[in-house]
Parts: C-alpha cells; structure tokens; sequence
C-alpha cells in the first residue's frame, strides 16, 4: 500500500477516468475501502466547494461553473479520500470529521495536491486515541503496550448494528505490528496485518482484523468473525477529538 500511495503522489493522480461526471458520488463508496489516494485541498486554496450533483433543478451538474457549487466547503490542508476520478476535472472525495461526520460529493481535482508519505507508525502519539467509523456505529481505541515501545500496541474496539438484529460485537488486546510498524494486526493467534484479514488461515479462525493508515485516516478489515450476524468493524476511520 505504501509503495501504491507513492506512485500515486509522483504520478499526480495519474489514475484513468472511469466514470462520468454526473454519476454518484456518495459515502457509500467507501464500503470496503483499501488503497484510495488520500490528497489534500492545496495550500493555496481559501475554500474549496463541493458541487452539485445531477439533478432536475441543477441539470448541467457536476461540472466547475458557479451554478453548481454548493455551501459546503473545505479548506487548505484537509485530506480527503478520493473513489474516483470523473470527467472534466472532478474528482469524487469524501471528507471525515473528527465527530466521524462525512462529506461527499464532486470536487475540483486541480485543487488538490498530492500528498507525500503519509503514514504513521502505530506506536506513535499520532495513532494514539479513539477512532470513529465514519459509516457504521463502531469505535476504536489505539494505545501504548504496558512495556512501551516493542512489537505490539493494544486495541479495542465496540461495533453495533442496529434495528431489527441489534447485535454487538467487541474485541480487546494486542494488535502485532509490521513493515516498520506501519501495518498491524488482532487476532487470537500472531498476525502482523501482512495480509488482508479476510484471508483464510486455520479451519478455526477466530476474529482477526488488520489496521493500516493513510494520512489521518485509519482503514479496518476484519473476516467477519468479530461480533453478531451483520456486524463488522470494516472501514475508515477518523481520530476524535482529544
């Protein structure tokens, strides 16, 4: 991932046009996230306007004229995820809050800058706190092994899904690091996120879940063995607020 995120700095988003402009651009499209670029709004810009989409009342959207530029704004500095790239500029993002509120919708794609290595170590006071899915009513914490520094930092994490089943699920303790303890993973069982949580091991697997960050979001995959029917603590994830 951290080689794929270089190539995507140098290349200044050199990924093809896939997808016209008038097409969705919704929160959704984060479902099962893996390795979207994560840009952010170039130090130049005041504010930078989400557009409108497609619509009765705005038929000639998304595109960069005035009519279709909606309130909601972002500034220099924040980092989006970008799903896709469209026509005539845009590019479909989608910004967290630390509150896990997202934005989604159509942005100017020259407006936007890649950005360089943009990983931390989870034994770092940057991946220290609680995380919020930004989708699903899920949390994470991320703290420092009892001993300090070494080959592990500690987790855990609540996830819900609601109405008709309301089940639950919840894990606690030691997630292994890797790569420079830029990757990490849970499980009953020694696992360094090396591979996707999802991949099969034992014919008993219990839960596992890998942890990986790309700029100031952290992306989450389990096997879906972590909790109750339909619950799972997949996604991205944005720090709180201290």
């Amino acid at each position: 991932m951290k080689a794929w995120l270089a190539a995507v700095s140098s290349a200044a988003f050199s990924i093809a046009v896939t997808t016209p402009a008038w097409a969705s651009c919704e929160a959704s499209d984060l479902w099962g996230a893996d390795d979207f670029p994560t840009p952010e709004v170039a130090s130049t810009v005041d504010r930078l306007h989400f557009l409108a989409p497609q619509s009765a009342e705005t038929p000639n959207c998304p595109s960069l004229s005035e009519e279709c530029r909606l309130p909601a704004y972002l500034v220099a500095g924040d980092e989006v995820l970008i799903t896709e790239f469209g026509s005539e500029g845009l590019a479909c993002a989608h910004y967290i809050s630390a509150t896990g509120k997202v934005s989604s919708g159509w942005l100017d794609k020259s407006k936007l800058a890649a950005y360089g290595d943009d990983f931390v170590a989870f034994d770092s006071p940057e991946a220290y706190g609680e995380w919020v899915n930004a989708l699903y009513d899920s949390t994470i914490t991320i703290s420092p092994s009892a001993e300090g520094e070494g080959a592990y930092v500690l987790v855990e994490g609540d996830a819900s899904r609601g109405p008709p089943s309301y089940n639950m699920g919840a894990f606690s303790g030691p997630a292994y690091m890797s790569d420079n303890n830029r990757l990490a993973g849970y499980e009953d069982d020694h696992y360094g996120g090396e591979e996707p949580a999802s991949a099969p091991r034992t014919p008993m697997d219990s839960c596992r879940i890998r942890f990986r960050f790309a700029g100031h979001y952290l992306h989450v995959d389990d096997n879906n063995l972590c909790g109750g029917h339909g619950v799972t603590f997949s996604g991205v994830y944005a720090k709180t607020q201290p």
